[in-house]
């Protein structure tokens, strides 16, 4: 969107796909946008006019009797220069994975972080890529990912 019509995205996310594609009061968050979003209440308004109730928004954040973001939504309302450059990294990171697809880099490493169960333990296609420690596979281990306010400061860092 930016390339073609040289405008600022108000938002980066994704939405979970369950196969359980049912919002009942009690999982209505699971089918909420996730991801990083403009910090302005009028681009909020233009993806979604009811994004400040929780029960009928489709955008993940939250917000306060008051009208301020809560603390758990705050690190990902953000300028929309700052999103394009998480998108611009996160662009970076996918072509360098198909430019790696491409040379015949299949590699399995899986991420493994601190102390919590790797993401193998939740994937449904472990018969698929048969990842073992046993046979020399590897897991990237980390201690904890990192937030878009750090990847913003180590991009303008380097």
């Amino acid at each position: 969107v930016n390339s073609m019509y040289d405008k600022l995205p108000v938002c980066t996310c994704y939405l979970p796909i369950r196969n359980d594609f049912t919002a009942t009061k009690d999982n209505i968050n699971k089918y909420k946008f996730k991801g990083v979003f403009s910090e302005s209440m009028a681009d909020l308004e233009l993806l979604d006019d009811s994004f400040m109730d929780k029960e009928t928004s489709n955008i993940g954040l939250n917000f306060k009797n008051d009208g301020n973001l809560d603390a758990y939504s705050m690190p990902y309302a953000l300028k929309k220069e700052d999103i394009m450059k998480l998108a611009d990294v996160a662009f970076d990171m996918v072509s360098t994975a198909v430019e790696n697809i491409l040379k015949g880099d299949i590699s399995i490493n899986p991420l493994y972080m601190g102390s919590k169960a790797s993401a193998c333990n939740r994937c449904r296609y472990h018969g698929l890529c048969n990842f073992d420690t046993l046979y020399q596979n590897k897991y990237r281990f980390v201690d904890k990912v990192s937030t878009a306010k750090e990847i913003l400061d180590k991009g303008d860092n380097e």
